[in-house]
């Protein structure tokens, strides 16, 4: 092998680092396409169960939203939700940000 090519480079760890990180940044590359498709998905169906709810935040994406959606799924269980228990898990889930106020907005959009 040291005869038939001069400049033959020996193996080296950076060759399979490199093989690594493209490996790694395919797997990225699915995961951030996979996580759009999901966002496109629920953003339809927040559409139909509960259109209103876009109107009333700046993005529906939001870790306060997702735990409303979670333990609320539609508008009627919005509307129907106890205030404390709806303004708690809004206050709690957006650290402060959405509070009473909010949670009487939302339940009334709901309705």
């Amino acid at each position: 092998m040291i005869m038939s090519d001069v400049n033959l480079k020996s193996y080296s760890d950076t060759s399979y680092h490199n093989e690594e990180l493209k490996s790694l940044t395919r797997y990225r590359f699915d995961k951030v396409k996979e996580r759009a498709k999901l966002k496109s998905s629920v953003s339809r169906l927040i559409c139909i169960l509960f259109p209103e709810l876009e109107k009333l935040v700046p993005t529906i994406h939001m870790a306060s939203i997702y735990a409303l959606l979670s333990e609320f799924p539609s508008a009627s269980a919005v509307a129907s939700a106890h205030l404390t228990r709806l303004s708690n898990l809004l206050s709690k889930s957006s650290k402060g940000r959405y509070g009473k106020d909010a949670a009487i907005i939302f339940r009334e959009a709901a309705r």
